[in-house]
Parts: structure tokens; C-alpha cells; sequence
């Protein structure tokens, strides 16, 4: 397959190589191709040492600001704050909604908070105090929602 692509690489010179498609695949209408060419050229990229890296990023989930929220609440989830990472995923309900993918884990980080509110009954349990300091406004009002600041000390961070 390789030769033929030579070929009609050869003779391309600015009018999409339509005699060098007409050569390889007999008569087709102009977008057909088109197709053939581009279906050729990304079939044999490598062969022929082109990169075919998209030039626009694409998003991984619905759109861009939904790609940044998830990669920052992961980094807070990965920190060991499942809440403030809930909290951060929170912020896109309020706005337009969310896709699929943002509510799932959404979900998972606040079955990782309760968690943590296990983590506090048992540490309560040993006799221990546990505090959060220096914790943000929106954290303090989630740790509130979830019943930790009746087990926990949660003080809020002073701006």
C-alpha cells in the first residue's frame, strides 16, 4: 500500500492530487476524494513522517473549564481533601450543570468525605481532639452539612 501512496504523493501539487486518485481508485466526485486522501495520508502518518497531533486541545470532559475544575479537585482529592475537592466539583452545579463524568466523581469524592467522618468518630473514639485549622469558608460549611464540626473542631480560616 505504500507504493501507490508514494505515487500519488509524488504527483500531488497543489489540486489535492485528483489525477493521482483518479490513477489509483478510477473516476470519484472531488469529495470522495478528498476522503481517499485523507483517509491515506493518517493510515500511513508514520510511514511518511507526519505528525497528525491535533492542533486544538481537545477536552476531556464537556468542555474546558469542566477539564480544569476536574484536574484541580483531583489535585485536592489526591492532597487527602475529598471535601474541598466536592466543594470545588460543586461549583459547576451551580452554574449551567455538569456532564455525567463531573457528578460521578462528585459522588465518589463524598463517599471519601464521609470517610473522613468516619475518621473523626474513631479518633473521637480513642479519646483524641481532632481540630482543622486555617480551614476555607466553603470547606467549614460543607464539614458542617456532613455533621464533622459536631465531632471535630473546625476553625475557619481568618482573611
Amino acid at each position: 500500500m505504500i507504493a501507490p501512496l508514494q505515487a500519488y504523493l509524488s504527483c500531488v501539487s497543489g489540486d489535492l492530487g485528483t489525477s493521482a486518485i483518479r490513477r489509483l481508485y478510477g473516476p470519484v466526485d472531488e469529495e470522495r476524494q478528498r476522503e481517499r486522501m485523507i483517509g491515506l495520508l493518517h493510515r500511513h502518518h508514520r510511514e511518511l513522517g507526519l505528525d497528525i497531533t491535533s492542533a486544538v486541545a481537545r477536552t476531556t470532559y464537556a468542555n474546558p473549564m469542566e477539564d480544569e475544575t476536574m484536574a484541580q479537585a483531583e489535585v485536592r482529592a489526591q492532597q487527602g481533601q475529598p471535601a474541598a475537592a466536592a466543594e470545588r466539583l460543586a461549583g459547576l452545579f451551580r452554574g449551567r450543570g455538569a456532564s455525567d463524568a463531573v457528578h460521578d466523581r462528585y459522588r465518589e469524592l463524598l463517599i471519601a468525605a464521609g470517610d473522613l467522618l468516619n475518621w473523626v468518630l474513631a479518633r473521637r473514639n480513642e479519646g483524641r481532639v481532632v481540630q482543622f485549622v486555617d480551614a476555607h469558608r466553603l470547606v467549614a460549611l460543607f464539614f458542617g452539612a456532613m455533621g464533622i464540626n459536631e465531632h471535630a473542631r473546625v476553625q475557619v480560616r481568618k482573611v
